[in-house]
């Protein structure tokens, strides 16, 4: 009997210590899975972070993008004025290279130049005009007239007239 005790005492040591193991097992593992929840609940807090990050980076992107597109439509209107400007600025020196050529020119005639000479034959009691413009720069005007084939009956008789703009208009 002594062997049947034994392997009672032994069986409920075995028992006994496997209870007590499993429950150690137990516990570790329950451990464990408590750390692997709360690691899970870490990353799953850093993947709602980051995604909020990306999401402020996404609308950081579109507001540059905005700002480019705003920018870019700026240099066009920059650009498209500049090269009004420099269309302005050629046009103006062509202007100042054609006033120096006629300040050149007034310089080297300070007598003056002819416009007109010839002569206009009228008939009995008619006219005549000969048309002649002068821009913006004072004027001498020289006549010389004279009557030939005249009759003697008819006095000697000339008008001169020295019309403007507006009375120049009806002839």
């Amino acid at each position: 009997m002594v062997t049947v005790l034994t392997y009672k005492v032994t069986l409920l040591l075995v028992i006994a210590v496997a209870g007590g193991a499993s429950g150690g097992i137990t516990y570790y593992y329950q451990q464990q899975a408590t750390d692997l929840n709360n690691k899970v609940s870490t990353l799953s807090t850093q993947i709602n972070i980051n995604a909020n990050q990306v999401s402020d980076l996404n609308g950081q992107v579109s507001q540059l993008q905005s700002q480019n597109t705003q920018l870019q439509s700026q240099l066009t209107q920059i650009q498209f004025q500049s090269s009004q400007l420099l269309s302005q600025n050629t046009q103006l020196l062509s202007n100042v290279t054609q006033l120096m050529t006629e300040i050149n020119d007034l310089k080297k005639s300070p007598e003056g130049s002819t416009l007109s000479s010839g002569s206009v034959n009228v008939p009995f009691n008619g006219f005549s005009y000969i048309p002649f413009t002068i821009r913006n720069q004072t004027a001498t005007l020289n006549l010389t007239f004279a009557i030939t084939n005249f009759n003697s009956y008819y006095p000697k008789s000339i008008a001169l007239y020295l019309p403007n703009q507006q009375q120049y208009l009806p002839f």
